[in-house]
């Protein structure tokens, strides 16, 4: 089983925010503690919400353009 959420869901440390593609996402994106899931065929503006939402997670400075 080579699926992200198995990885992610385990005990080790992914040691920083993770922006990975999911393939029994549907539409826009998934967030867990330390990873966004966005599906395989993603578009840009689902990308960038869940770029929006690691940056709000871990509280960097941001000014989207």
């Amino acid at each position: 089983d080579i699926c992200p959420k198995r990885f992610i869901d385990s005990d080790e440390d992914p040691g920083g925010e993770l922006l990975t593609r999911c393939c029994l996402l549907q539409e826009g994106f998934e967030e867990r503690q330390s990873a966004t899931f966005v599906p395989w065929g993603a578009t840009l503006t689902e990308v960038r919400g869940a770029i929006d939402a690691i940056v709000r997670r871990a509280g960097v400075a941001w000014t989207p353009i």
